[in-house]
């Protein structure tokens, strides 16, 4: 843990000497007419600079909470994911973590949240230490179906889908139930956000507006993944039919055909170890 933190402090530090020589810059680069046009002072300056302070200060504490409540991890956790993070692998490159970062000499990139972000805004986002064990277990092609299936399957800590597998069904079994619901997410995405115009960041609102609302887990589906097992053609069948709230699930733009699609393209992509 002690080497996380002292590269996550690091990474921290070199984005707060990045962003202060951009600023440098940028000042800089304004003329003093075009100063006195836009009724730019010196204390306004002053004033952007002590903000600017209070917030890398707020990011600081946010940083050693985060270290804090990463060194509560169990030893094989921390071990599972430093050795991840070393060797770029699956998990850190699904969280944008580059290996090198945190090392001397390595810059980030700026518009990364990096290493310091990610212990910051674990507990938001990942809530607890079986996220890792179970991403490292299962490699889902999106992290968020991680937790919805906790929820799902009623899990607490310190179970997750990794325990569940072991003891009350198997990998084959759970790694089907993330493949098909994140089939099913997907084939509703590609229908909501198929024909968009719009671009940039009006593209991501809209994106968001559309699928906000679709439910691709529940613990109807979930039960009905691992006990009946379906077969492809039999499961497309069943969300296909009349039935559009089967499951609380939301179905827009869900036929077999393109269903049948997405879920042979998730499974021949799927991570082959459980």
């Amino acid at each position: 843990m002690t080497e996380l933190a002292e590269r996550a402090r690091r990474d921290f530090e070199i984005r707060v000497r990045m962003k202060a020589e951009l600023d440098a810059e940028q000042r800089a680069a304004i003329s003093p007419e075009r100063r006195a046009a836009l009724g730019l002072t010196e204390e306004h300056f002053r004033q952007a600079e002590e903000h600017l302070g209070m917030m890398q200060a707020l990011d600081r504490e946010r940083l050693e909470q985060g270290i804090n409540y990463f060194s509560t991890f169990s030893l094989d956790i921390l071990e599972a994911f430093l050795t991840d993070l070393n060797q770029g692998g699956p998990f850190a490159k699904a969280h944008s973590l580059d290996s090198r970062i945190g090392t001397a000499g390595f810059i980030p990139q700026s518009h990364q949240h990096g290493l310091q972000g990610f212990l910051a805004t674990y507990r938001h986002y990942y809530v607890d230490e079986r996220y890792i064990r179970d991403y490292l277990t299962f490699r889902p092609a999106d992290p968020k179906i991680i937790r919805l299936t906790w929820e799902a399957l009623g899990l607490k800590a310190p179970t997750g889908l990794t325990e569940t597998a072991d003891r009350l069904h198997s990998g084959a079994k759970i790694g089907r139930l993330l493949l098909v619901s994140q089939a099913l997410h997907s084939t509703q995405y590609e229908y909501a956000t198929r024909n968009l115009e719009t671009t940039g960041y009006s593209r991501g609102d809209e994106i968001e507006e559309r699928t906000r609302h679709l439910r691709w887990m529940s613990p109807g589906f979930a039960k009905y993944i691992l006990k009946r097992n379906p077969d492809d053609q039999a499961l497309a069948r069943k969300l296909t039919g009349r039935r559009k709230d089967l499951f609380s699930l939301t179905l827009e733009g869900v036929s077999e055909e393109r269903f049948l699609r997405m879920l042979a393209f998730f499974t021949s992509t799927a991570y082959p170890g459980w």
